[in-house]
């Protein structure tokens, strides 16, 4: 039995990673797309979570076809969607040891099997790093530089500002 909670509170975390990088998404999304931190605030909490984590897929893809850091995000969170409906959707927990556990479910009428072994919350959660510093990238890359430094707090005045003659 113990083994059993085990593999369930390893798919709980694969599940959780993906939950935190929707939210990250949704930022980087309305900082590319936002003209004023006002629009990015809409946008991540209001806008971009109502469409479907595909279609949000979809528009990071959409950003720049070309650029290896947006294809290799965009790439790298639909594996780890796929992997997070499968065990989402899993009811019941079949075989299963101390190395490696299968998931049954039903998801969408059909029956799925997921296979994840001890090592994989460890590799999820270092991609999860990963596409975090990407979706960074992509918003600094991508978005307006004054909306972007306005909604982290860069704009405002510091130390010696007032030297500058053209202000």
């Amino acid at each position: 039995m113990e083994i059993s909670k085990n593999w369930h509170s390893h798919a709980y975390a694969i599940i959780g990673q993906t939950v935190v990088l929707e939210s990250k998404l949704d930022l980087t999304l309305a900082l590319v797309n936002a003209r004023n931190t006002h629009a990015v605030e809409l946008l991540a909490t209001s806008v971009f979570p109502q469409l479907a984590l595909n279609r949000r897929l979809d528009l990071l893809a959409s950003i720049n076809d070309q650029d290896e850091v947006v294809a290799r995000a965009v790439r790298r969170m639909r594996a780890l969607v796929g992997l997070r409906n499968s065990l989402a959707h899993s009811y019941t927990l079949g075989e299963h040891d101390a190395e490696s556990a299968l998931f049954w479910g039903w998801n969408r009428g059909k029956g799925t099997k997921t296979f994840i072994y001890r090592g994989l919350p460890l590799a999820v959660e270092r991609a999860g790093q990963s596409i975090q510093r990407d979706l960074w990238r992509i918003a600094g890359a991508y978005s307006d530089r004054d909306v972007w430094a306005a909604f982290y707090g860069f704009d405002d005045p510091g130390p010696g500002d007032d030297l500058d003659e053209d202000r």
